[in-house]
């Protein structure tokens, strides 16, 4: 008995056998830093150097970079809490919250140190689909923003 093969099976077959070198390939240009596995061009800090990974090898971007990051802290002043590069009004003049510690801006205040109600509980605000916790800090467009009991208040103090 004799087989016939059409040849829309040979395209088939041969459609699946080319997916999977493909597939193949695309895993291959995987890179391996410490043992973690990065994707077709992340970055990475080596050495002090940073590298992108490049077809499945590491190639240096020639920029100076650190292993160990630092981790911003947060400021607390008058019962709210400020994310690192958020600004505050104390004593009549602009703050900056830089990693943990207070920083003089040399400005004052924009609203002439207005005081904010802060209340001890309140609800939270949403930002980008996020929760915010309330009397808490953010920066957008380079001003400052208070979750304030579910409500967004514009505190006026620069930020980045």
């Amino acid at each position: 008995m004799q087989r016939r093969i059409s040849w829309g099976s040979v395209a088939v077959l041969g459609g699946v056998l080319l997916g999977f070198g493909v597939q193949q390939a695309l895993a291959e240009d995987d890179c391996l830093y410490k043992g973690t596995k990065y994707s077709e061009g992340s970055a990475s800090c080596q050495a002090g150097v940073q590298f992108r990974c490049n077809d499945g090898e590491w190639k240096s971007v020639g920029v100076a970079c650190s292993d160990n990051p630092v981790v911003a802290s947060n400021c607390q002043f008058g019962g709210v809490t400020y994310p690192n590069g958020t600004a505050s009004c104390q004593g009549g003049n602009q703050y900056r919250c830089d990693n943990g510690a207070w920083t003089s801006l040399d400005a004052g205040c924009p609203a002439a140190d207005s005081p904010i109600r802060v209340l001890p509980k309140g609800r939270g605000c949403q930002f980008n689909d996020m929760p915010v916790a309330h009397n808490s800090a953010i920066c957008q467009h380079g001003t400052t923003y208070l979750c304030s009991d579910g409500d967004w208040v514009i505190l006026g103090t620069k930020c980045r």
